[in-house]
């Protein structure tokens, strides 16, 4: 069992608005409560692609799986060794698409007065609704 001791943010995102594709870096703090093999997060429409969980001592645990349940809406990272109780740090650099879909981060276009495509990219959080990062034209 873990428990995050940070959310989120979007400090570690790069947007490429011309391939509707954004990279991610994100290092969530866990409290490691009960040894277990395991961590699993909410992930929807990312590709993983790596992960690390470094202990309090520094020691670096070994990723031996990444199980993605797209009907959940997780991932977990399966390790080689029982992750011991106490503070950690898991990374995880990721790429994720600006869908259509209205969910996570997302994209929507329309044309200006003078036909030009109008983009934005905007990201949905359920408590406030979403809100708007950017405006590219193309």
């Amino acid at each position: 069992m873990q428990e995050p001791l940070r959310q989120f943010s979007d400090d570690g995102l790069s947007a490429w608005a011309c391939q509707f594709t954004f990279d991610g870096n994100e290092v969530i703090d866990v409290m490691v409560v009960e040894p277990t093999t395991s961590i699993k997060v909410h992930c929807k429409e990312i590709a993983i692609s790596n992960v690390s969980f470094t202990g309090s001592d520094g020691k670096e645990a070994e990723v031996v799986a990444i199980n993605f349940n797209l009907k959940l809406v997780t991932v977990e990272f399966v390790f080689a060794e029982a992750l011991q109780v106490g503070k950690g740090s898991l990374s995880i650099a990721f790429v994720g698409q600006l869908n259509n879909k209205m969910a996570g981060f997302y994209r929507s276009s329309y044309k200006d007065i003078k036909g030009n495509t109008q983009v934005s990219r905007a990201v949905f959080t359920p408590a406030c609704g979403a809100k708007i990062d950017a405006l590219i034209v193309f």
